[in-house]
């Protein structure tokens, strides 16, 4: 980005943003609006802000999570899986920041967390590393897997481990199938099928000794995703 005529504006369109989030370097499902209708029943406020040369053309940006400071008025910020965007230039990325200490001064955001979805040897990533960013403990697992389903399920199977697929052979002959569900499911069926799924989720967490989310989060999840398509 050679020009430094970017501006900064709120986007207040689900589709525009959407769209903007899809196509952008560095993007992730937790910058999608619909995550921040799922957390805004949480008690946070989404606010996405762009950067762009106009409204019709964002070049980087973020949404932003916010949640006000009991008793000082002052908000946390934070931005999951963010910011995204051409942020591998510099121009763009102190643009970005820019329009970040504004929204913080209006909005009077003591401190922003982001854990964006970057490596460390791009550009992005390397600038993380100093000044207005500084390291702070993790809140997303820092790494992500990425699996080729197009392989087939003979291959995928034979990536796991022995006993992976041991657990896999004994669930198929002990008639464990799979269900696929989308928006277009009956509630009556997607209720009994998310209740399985939190019992076994519970069942998982008592087991390996991880904090659970409660039933209705991912009855929540489903009811904004599931009629996108997302």
């Amino acid at each position: 980005m050679t020009s430094p005529n970017l501006r900064a504006w709120r986007v207040t369109d689900a589709e525009a943003w959407n769209a903007f989030v899809e196509s952008a370097p560095y993007h992730a499902f937790p910058q999608l609006w619909e995550w921040g209708q799922v957390r805004a029943m949480g008690g946070w406020r989404p606010i996405r802000l762009a950067i762009g040369p106009s409204r019709d053309e964002p070049i980087a940006g973020a949404q932003l999570l916010l949640r006000r400071l009991p008793v000082v008025g002052w908000h946390l910020a934070y931005v999951p899986r963010g910011p995204i965007g051409q942020l591998d230039d510099p121009a763009v990325r102190a643009a970005l920041v820019g329009a970040l200490h504004a929204l913080g001064r209006a909005e009077k955001i003591a401190t922003v967390r982001a854990d964006p979805e970057t490596r460390l040897e791009t550009s992005y990533g390397q600038a993380l590393l100093g000044a207005p960013w500084r390291a702070a403990p993790k809140i997303q697992p820092p790494t992500t897997r990425v699996i080729d389903l197009a392989i087939g399920a003979e291959a995928l199977k034979a990536d796991l481990k022995r006993k992976h697929r041991q657990y896999v052979n004994k669930a198929e002959r002990s008639g464990v199938t799979i269900e696929r569900f989308d928006g277009s499911t009956p509630a009556e069926v997607i209720g009994p099928a998310l209740a399985d799924f939190n019992r076994m989720y519970q069942h998982t967490a008592d087991r390996a000794g991880f904090v659970a989310r409660q039933a209705f989060y991912y009855e929540r999840v489903w009811a904004i995703f599931a009629p996108t398509g997302r």
